[in-house]
């Protein structure tokens, strides 16, 4: 029997469309409250695994992914600030995908560019991850959103050490169906990666979310330097109320006295902020937050 061919344009389950409207509302503000900072020359985003920029949904319609409803939004942000440039870096492995994504983006405009490229997510950001120091002023958003629990912390280590943030889709759902069932050597390997913790080591963890959870922020806080920072990390759940994916966020903070990408201008802190717009009244989601100064 054949192999049955892989389709360019994905199916977008609710939740998901509802993580691509999170992040693009997230980046509205991020950009917005950046661009009014007299020390930042511009924005640089990067989706090192952004898919074909567009999905299906349950009925069969046409749905921007983050990759188009972000570099739209930017776009806007740099008509507005037109002394200050936007670089928009997007990246997917599958050069089909690709292809599709470039049909649905926006031109480059004098301080607005895309650079789309289909490598490995992990070889990309090798690519531009010692390269940060040499960026000044530019302030970076970097999104990793793998589609398994797979991270590679060699290739994120530079930007948890520079003025930026990261955000990372940790697939939670992964290893809690699982690891306790896993017998190949690439699949252990794959955890061991994840989690830096030998396979025996993370087999107890068995189905227990929580504790995957708070293994991926024990990193992240080894991993961060002496930046002060914050992390913040919110839980999704399907509408059958099962645990998805898990975001964390770090929080890298330019000069002493300057929170970045707060949700809501008006917000005193970042948890306040968080509890205001993460909480979405009108959707089928589920969020908590924490913040750790």
């Amino acid at each position: 029997m054949p192999a049955r061919k892989k389709s360019v344009i994905s199916k977008a389950s609710p939740h998901t469309i509802k993580k691509f409207e999170l992040i693009e509302e997230y980046i509205k503000s991020w950009a917005q409250k950046l661009m009014l900072n007299n020390s930042c020359n511009g924005l640089i985003f990067i989706d090192c695994m952004c898919n074909s920029g567009i999905y299906t949904d349950d009925a069969g319609e046409i749905v921007k992914g983050t990759a188009v409803r972000v570099s739209e939004a930017l776009l806007e942000v740099a008509r507005t600030y037109t002394d200050k440039t936007v670089y928009i870096y997007l990246n997917d492995k599958d050069a089909k995908r690709v292809d599709e994504l470039e049909k649905h983006l926006p031109q480059n405009e004098r301080n607005f560019q895309i650079v789309t490229s289909r490598l490995d997510a992990h070889e990309l950001l090798k690519t531009i991850g010692p390269q940060l120091c040499q960026t000044g002023h530019l302030h970076y958003f970097l999104l990793y959103d793998p589609y398994d629990a797979s991270i590679d912390w060699e290739a994120l280590l530079p930007f948890f050490r520079n003025w930026g943030e990261v955000m990372i889709n940790h697939m939670v759902s992964d290893p809690v169906r699982a690891i306790t069932r896993a017998k190949r050597k690439t699949t252990k390997e794959k955890y061991e990666n994840t989690y830096l913790e030998d396979f025996e080591k993370l087999v107890p963890f068995g189905s227990n979310k929580t504790a995957y959870e708070a293994r991926v922020e024990e990193i992240i806080s080894s991993l961060h330097g002496t930046r002060k920072y914050y992390v913040a990390a919110f839980p999704f759940y399907n509408m059958k109320v099962s645990h998805t994916y898990n975001h964390n966020v770090e929080f890298s903070i330019f000069r002493g006295d300057y929170r970045t990408a707060l949700l809501c201008n008006s917000a005193s802190s970042p948890i306040d902020t968080l509890k205001t717009d993460l909480l979405f009244q009108n959707f089928n989601l589920v969020c908590k937050c924490f913040i750790y100064p």
